[in-house]
């Protein structure tokens, strides 16, 4: 996958699709797979704002929905079924436990009967998914014992017994954005991260692309297309109101989630707990959720003000998490020392203005008294991002006259599925792994890269063995992949977007170091360069001037452009 702005700019394609998040990327798939040519460009690197800034859930079901809302749940059961299914190497199977004897809820009684009741709701939750290691197992009441045992920070909780449900969760929430990224250019599609859309074309009352800018070196660009997919998230708006006629987002309000990253305290099991509060944030259920080593306090969400820094976060909210955290879950013990990171994003608020909406947006413009040629699509959940662009999808073949392609691309796979089992793909990554390299980093690989984690292990026997600075699981050959293969043009896209190095909390400088290394000897940087970059990882984690950088996981910014 390589970054050519001139197959961008030199023809008109069907479709151009603006902001490379979860959202976008899955459209462009969607529309590719439908026969349709595709361009995709986003301002920053492709999924590196709110959709990488989340719990990594896929939830549904079970204590998500409101209770009358039948019909969203179960949308989310088929949309979680859809994701294990089409990227299984990304998508597992999470436990989820709520304390609920002795803490003045429900009956166990009538927490049985709501649990049995969803588990009818779900039945065909494991449908086509073919291998058991991704089955989500039925819900059922535990004992405190058992549930101590799943979610030991529950040891200092007065319960006599507990809830369990599993949803899923995503490995790596970049990585999948870039699946459905490369899985779309796989079918034809033309991609661009730092691409900026600054207008939209209007040719009398239809739209016909956009002016964009190079973000690499500052050169305007005009994007011709037939149609064009507004997926800019918050962005969004701002692009929408460069066209005269189009108002549809006017106005539109939204919220700031922000979670907090910990050290590991969870278990193997999500762990739900009472509402938290705070200054200006909404009430709303806790979630401490275990992931790569860490656990993931949230979500706190509160109104974001335009003109304020959509991605900064005050001291206030981090404390109300781990208050809530430690309040709910004694056994936590979390203090402000125990925080690696903040992941922050803004989402479509609800109609009180403070919590975020829970159905998705999409926006014929026409139909909407606006211009020809646009569609604006604004994504609330990461679990909803492949139902919706398939829906998009087949709007745009309507507008544009064309029959679609694979039946909504259901029964089609992403970009590293192909393999028989997650247990044979394991398997087989460990028994091929390169000498030298730990074996932990076996199943990292293999659950970020599937069945292309080959081509990864071919560069670390051939050209670059061994990992980045102390960690046992990145290799310096993901670096060198991501920039040859995964169109990782700043360090910041290779630490972040790309091998998992930094995401879960600073990986330490000697491992930014040999992936600044190893980008520069792919990317020809200068000494100067390579500093540059450096300083822009580290910026990322640096935060109210503690030293050292204090690894709050802030979206990315961009660097200096190389030299």
């Amino acid at each position: 996958m390589k970054r050519d702005l001139d197959r961008l700019c030199e023809t008109e394609h069907d479709v151009l699709v603006v902001g490379g998040g979860v959202y976008g990327a899955a459209v462009a798939w969607q529309a590719a797979v439908h026969g349709l040519s595709v361009a995709l460009i986003d301002r920053a690197d492709f999924g590196s704002n709110t959709s990488a800034n989340s719990q990594k859930t896929l939830r549904g079901g079970v204590g998500f929905s409101p209770r009358w809302d039948l019909k969203g749940r179960r949308s989310r059961i088929r949309e979680r079924r859809e994701l294990i299914t089409l990227a299984p190497h990304l998508v597992s199977p999470l436990p989820f436990v709520v304390p609920t004897g002795d803490t003045g809820g429900a009956s166990k009684a009538l927490w049985r009967l709501a649990l049995a009741g969803a588990d009818i709701l779900r039945a065909d939750r494991n449908n086509g998914i073919g291998d058991p290691a991704l089955e989500l197992p039925r819900s059922r009441v535990l004992s405190a014992e058992d549930a101590v045992e799943a979610a030991p920070p529950l040891a200092g909780v007065s319960l006599t017994w507990a809830a369990r449900w599993y949803d899923a969760q995503v490995y790596d929430t970049e990585r999948l954005t870039l699946a459905y990224v490369r899985s779309a250019v796989d079918r034809g599609a033309v991609a661009a991260n730092y691409v900026e859309a600054s207008r939209l074309l209007e040719r009398g009352a239809r739209i016909r692309g956009v002016e964009a800018v190079d973000q690499l070196t500052g050169t305007g660009v005009e994007l011709r297309a037939r149609l064009v997919v507004n997926c800019a998230g918050p962005d969004a708006p701002a692009l929408q109101a460069t066209s005269a006629r189009s108002r549809s987002l006017g106005g539109r309000a939204f919220v700031k989630g922000v979670n907090v990253v910990t050290r590991a305290i969870t278990g193997t099991a999500a762990i739900g707990v009472p509402a938290i509060a705070g200054p200006g944030i909404a009430p709303r259920s806790l979630f401490l959720v275990p992931w790569r080593g860490v656990t993931i306090v949230g979500t706190a969400y509160s109104p974001h003000d335009v003109g304020d820094d959509p991605y900064s976060v005050d001291e206030d909210t981090v404390t109300s998490l781990l208050v809530a955290a430690n309040a709910s879950c004694s056994e936590a013990r979390l203090s402000r020392e125990d925080v690696r990171g903040v992941h922050v994003g803004l989402v479509p608020a609800g109609s009180d203005g403070r919590r975020p909406e829970t159905r998705t947006t999409v926006i014929d413009e026409s139909a909407a008294g606006g211009p020809e040629g646009l569609v604006s699509v604004l994504g609330v959940e990461l679990v909803s991002a492949h139902a919706t662009a398939a829906r998009v999808a087949r709007l745009v073949c309507r507008k544009l006259e064309r029959a679609a392609g694979d039946s909504g691309a259901v029964d089609v796979r992403l970009r590293g599925a192909g393999f028989g089992s997650v247990e044979a793909l394991l398997e087989a990554a460990v028994e091929r792994l390169p000498q030298g390299i730990q074996r932990a980093a076996a199943a990292h690989v293999a659950r970020s890269y599937g069945a292309d984690f080959e081509h990864v292990y071919a560069i670390a026997e051939r050209e670059l063995p061994g990992h980045l600075g102390a960690t046992d699981f990145a290799l310096k050959a993901q670096v060198a992949y991501a920039a040859r293969e995964e169109m990782a043009v700043m360090l910041t896209d290779a630490v972040f977007g790309r091998t998992g190095l930094g995401t879960a909390g600073h990986p330490g400088e000697s491992a930014l170091a040999d992936a600044a290394d190893v980008m520069a000897a792919e990317l020809g940087w200068s000494a100067a360069e390579k500093e540059r970059q450096l300083e822009a990882v580290r910026e990322v984690y640096r935060a109210d001037g503690v030293e050292p950088p204090s690894r709050f996981l802030k979206p990315l910014a961009t660097p200096t452009p190389p030299s």
